[in-house]
């Protein structure tokens, strides 16, 4: 019983000196975001509580830098933004923290767990390899700080203007030339006048009609009487013509 209880007290020593964690925590969080579920008059799970949002997962990798079975230790994320791990063996691991509200200046980092310290430096996406010569050493009384970037914006806002909507359309490049947006207005007044006209005074669209009733017919009787005079002058032309002929034959 003695031996069994050297056994246990050496082990749980050994653990103890072996197993090595840190902290970390996200800096520069807002505490005056817009609360979207007002603004938008939608649902929003978990909007008051940020904390729940975030998701914070550390992956054990091999030697050639490779995850084994893809099954990550997640920590939890409490109201001051800190998170703890405990318990990590020797070895390297890649930690990715997200939030659904914010982006960060960096959410992935590797870290190299040894017996005494760990060390952190930033994990760039789609690069095998990183610089490792520009690292921080990371423990509970120094945590491993992640900056806050920006809000994320994942509803669409309805307050925008019908300008904005105008300027956002396929037909944005007219509106945003004052040459173009006056020749369109003018074309569109001219086209849409004569139905406006039917419908606030019936009489007056009526009278505008026969006016260009009119201006037409005196188009086409101007038309009629200029093509008879050419025809006439050219047969006068070509009437002369054929007497002076005769003439000389006579002589």
């Amino acid at each position: 019983m003695h031996y069994t209880s050297v056994v246990i007290a050496l082990t749980y020593l050994f653990n103890v000196i072996t197993a090595i964690g840190f902290t970390g925590v996200f800096r520069n969080i807002p505490n005056d975001v817009p609360e979207l579920a007002k603004e938008l008059r939608q649902t929003v799970p978990n909007l008051n509580n940020y904390p729940s949002r975030f998701k914070v997962d550390l992956y054990k990798l091999n030697d050639r830098g490779k995850n084994h079975d893809f099954t990550p230790i997640t920590a939890t994320v409490d109201q001051g933004y800190r998170f703890t791990y405990k318990d990590l063996t020797v070895g390297e691991y890649e930690l990715i923290a997200n939030s659904y509200d914010f982006t960060f200046s960096n959410n992935r980092y590797r870290l190299s767990v040894d017996d005494d310290k760990i060390v952190a430096y930033k994990s760039t996406l789609g690069q095998e390899k990183n610089n490792q010569s520009v690292y921080t050493e990371v423990s509970h009384q120094s945590p491993l700080e992640i900056q806050f970037k920006e809000v994320k914006q994942f509803y669409e806002k309805s307050s925008g203007s019908v300008y904005d909507m105008l300027l956002n359309s396929p037909f944005g490049f007219i509106f945003r030339n004052k040459t173009y947006t006056i020749i369109f207005v003018v074309v569109l007044v001219i086209s849409i006048a004569p139905t406006i006209a039917q419908w606030v005074n019936p009489e007056f669209a009526e009278q505008f009609k026969e006016i260009q009733a009119q201006a037409a017919e005196s188009r086409l009787e101007k038309s009629d009487v200029v093509e008879p005079e050419e025809i006439a002058v050219g047969t006068g032309a070509t009437g002369v013509k054929k007497a002076s002929n005769t003439s000389k034959k006579r002589r």
